[in-house]
């Protein structure tokens, strides 16, 4: 189900180009070091001559001279440097030196540090740091502190690499053309973002010319309508002018008149400015009025603070008083006990006095009564007033924890949002290079079989020009050359397929635009693009799917939690010492889809299928999780209408995806 489309012609084209320039050069320049390019150290020399040709010093133009100081023990590799002593670049002359400290000599522009001296390579980057100084190491592992680094893939091969950022932070100018070659994935992927923006450029640019072309031709038409219709014109002004020479000395009557009318009005005028100017004055009084109304108004406010200091007063009075009648209420209290205490002797001595008087009874009674009516109430009142202060405050405080509630609340809110917005950049950026790194093979393959083919053209015009010719010459040549074109053409269409797949990926994920489009390719081009990451563990994915189900959707929120959950299976799931699989099963009824995500790995431990959607819930912190994967796959199905449930089985992880078909 994944797409193919040939390789872009303008990218090929410059690629072979540049392939051909370089090899020729190499091969006029440093004619001498032809003969013997089997040599590791000769070819370093070649290599080391080409690099001064990709790089450009800052204040190259004021000098005529490029030193090379050589920082080592290889003698081998001295004595095939020095077959550079008198060669020009960029007609400048080059002169070799050698270097026997850290300290490097005056004027010198390249260092190349033998092997020997690799472990004082970060001490001589601090020397020469801010010199404008290239250097050149070999072999190095310490990648931090490298410009160039001549590595060895195998015993009878060399390449190269570079670090762009230290030879640009010392101000050396980087041809685009080297990136190509020992460039890191990140900078190739950059080098053919910009040739595609310029094609771009070019297209849009041309297109304006067109439409500018095309609107002056139209104008161009529309002007020599004018210009006829203009001169019509100028025919019926000419018997107009006659006419207006007539309305002219009529107009010079009606001026007169006006002038008159004008003198008039400036009489007028003398009167308004008269009138104005004691308007004025009235206004200046009624300013001195309003000046004196502030100042009583200032001596009113301070009155006013003066009674507000009077009533602060009074209500400290009265919450002295308050005071003093919450000890009255306790005498009251007291009171009351010992009332009561007397209520009892008083029945005591009811009881002796019964036989005595009725009316006695019924008063004491009364009385009784009375005493407790009037403590109850006062008691109720002290009451009441003591809850509804004790509310008002608790309900005040209560308030204030609330709104702190609230800020804490939109802050951590505010957070998660950021930590997942990162989380979708990270996964994007992983995206980035392991797709870069999967350019990078087959860019290398064709620049091999381009150098190749280049070789064997060298080889048949050489026959060519010496007519010793043959046929069997011809058609090995033709065969091989037919090899080496259809290698360069299959490797460029993966590559161009690897960067078809990542535009679209890339761009759907960092995009929230709704759009048609079939599942099944779909859910194949995301999983492509993501073998760079799980190809390690020899992992197969298995997708089952209709080829004619569409849905109407964010392609970008299916192809996140795809990522999530792929990069889950090879982070928390599978193990080096065991073959990986991972098979989605896709059905779909009217208005749903279910997508039935299962890996073989370790599985979740039981319990722990309800919290692994928590935010921040994780057991590689301590590896650089952030736990907010899966709580981001959460979030985007109910997004896109549907919900993620992890269910157990009896080996991996298995997650149900139930999605909208048309949002």
């Amino acid at each position: 189900m994944i797409l193919s489309h040939s390789a872009s012609p303008a990218i090929t084209c410059k690629l072979a180009m540049f392939i051909k320039v370089t090899f020729l050069s190499i091969m006029l320049i440093v004619p001498s070091y032809a003969q013997t390019a089997n040599s590791v150290e000769l070819l370093k020399v070649v290599w080391v001559y080409k690099f001064l040709n990709y790089i450009t010093w800052p204040d190259e133009e004021n000098t005529n001279n490029i030193t090379i100081s050589y920082w080592g023990g290889d003698s081998v590799f001295y004595d095939n440097l020095l077959g550079l002593n008198g060669k020009r670049v960029r007609d400048n002359q080059i002169s070799i030196v050698r270097q026997g400290s850290i300290s490097p000599q005056k004027d010198v522009q390249v260092i190349v540090v033998g092997k020997n001296n690799n472990g004082d390579l970060a001490k001589l980057q601090s020397l020469v740091k801010g010199e404008n100084i290239l250097v050149i190491s070999d072999d190095v592992t310490d990648k931090q502190h490298i410009m160039i680094n001549f590595v060895y893939p195998d015993p009878n091969s060399i390449s190269f690499e570079l670090n762009r950022y230290n030879i640009i932070y010392e101000k050396l100018a980087l041809s685009s053309d080297i990136l190509v070659i020992g460039g890191t994935e990140i900078d190739i992927a950059q080098v053919l973002n910009e040739m595609n923006s310029k094609l771009d450029k070019s297209r849009l640019q041309l297109d304006k010319r067109e439409r500018t072309l095309t609107a002056l031709a139209s104008e161009i038409s529309e002007k020599e309508h004018k210009m006829a219709s203009l001169q019509q014109q100028i025919v019926e002004q000419t018997q107009d002018i006659d006419s207006r020479q007539q309305q002219y000395l009529m107009l010079k009557n009606d001026m007169e008149q006006l002038l008159l009318t004008v003198k008039n009005s400036q009489a007028q005028l003398v009167r308004n400015q008269q009138q104005l100017v004691k308007n004025q004055a009235e206004l200046k009084k009624n300013n001195e009025e309003l000046k004196q109304n502030n100042l009583a108004l200032v001596e009113k406010q301070n009155k006013l603070i003066e009674k507000e200091r009077d009533i602060e007063q009074l209500s400290q009075a009265i919450a002295a008083n308050k005071l003093t009648l919450v000890g009255q209420s306790a005498q009251i209290a007291q009171q009351k006990v010992s009332l009561s205490s007397q209520e009892a002797s008083l029945l005591n001595q009811e009881k002796e006095l019964l036989n005595k008087t009725s009316t006695i009874q019924r008063q004491n009674m009364v009385m009784v009564f009375s005493l407790i009516f009037i403590l109850l109430a006062l008691g109720i009142v002290f009451v009441l007033y003591k809850s509804s202060k004790n509310k008002k405050k608790s309900y005040e405080a209560l308030s204030d924890k609330n709104n702190q509630l609230a800020q804490t609340n939109g802050q951590l809110l505010e957070t998660q949002f950021q930590l997942v917005e990162s989380e979708k950049m990270a996964a994007l950026g992983n995206l980035v290079a392991g797709v870069a790194h999967e350019i990078n093979t087959p860019l290398g393959t064709s620049v091999t079989a381009v150098s190749t083919a280049q070789h064997l053209l060298d080889i048949f015009m050489a026959k060519v020009q010496a007519n010793k010719v043959s046929r069997t010459d011809m058609n090995t040549f033709l065969e091989k050359l037919n090899q080496a074109t259809g290698l360069i053409n299959n490797n460029l269409i993966r590559a161009n397929d690897l960067i078809r797949q990542f535009k679209l990926v890339a761009v759907d994920q960092s995009s929230e635009e709704q759009r048609e489009f079939l599942l099944g390719e779909y859910l194949n081009e995301v999983l492509s693009s993501l073998y760079p990451e799980y190809k390690k563990y020899n992992c197969e994915i298995d997708i089952i799917c209709d080829e004619e189900l569409t849905m109407n959707s964010y392609p970008g929120g299916i192809a996140q939690i795809m990522t999530n959950l792929v990069i889950n299976s090879i982070l928390h799931g599978f193990k080096l010492d065991k073959d990986g699989a991972i098979q989605l099963n896709v059905s779909s009824d009217d208005k749903t889809v279910i997508i039935t995500y299962q890996d073989n790995g370790i599985g979740i431990e039981k319990g722990k299928y309800t919290q692994i959607f928590t935010p921040f819930y994780t057991t590689k912190r301590n590896n650089g999780g952030s736990g907010l994967g899966m709580h981001i796959c959460y979030n985007i199905a109910r997004k896109l209408g549907g919900d993620i449930k992890c269910v157990p089985c009896d080996s991996g992880a298995k997650f149900v995806i139930t999605l909208l078909k048309n949002l």
